[in-house]
């Protein structure tokens, strides 16, 4: 992965975007330059989306929610 966009979600048991981001950085030694902490899954694609390049791939993963909460919002892309 070039760089990593945690999100919070619309469910209050799941972890927020930024403990996801302490984990990356602390557990899985990401540099924390490659991680962006968002507001909800659709900003991290957006945010994927400006900064890739054509033969780039946006990989999109998590929890039924995550997906639930990006698919909500495709028709905004």
């Amino acid at each position: 992965m070039t760089h990593w966009y945690p999100c919070d979600v619309s469910i209050d048991r799941a972890a927020k975007a930024s403990d996801i981001a302490l984990c990356l950085s602390a557990d899985l030694a990401v540099d924390a330059q490659h991680i962006t902490a968002v507001d909800h899954p659709i900003t991290g694609v957006i945010h994927a989306i400006k900064t890739a390049n054509e033969q780039d791939l946006v990989v999109i993963f998590g929890s039924f929610f995550t997906l639930s909460d990006f698919f909500a919002c495709t028709d905004k892309l």
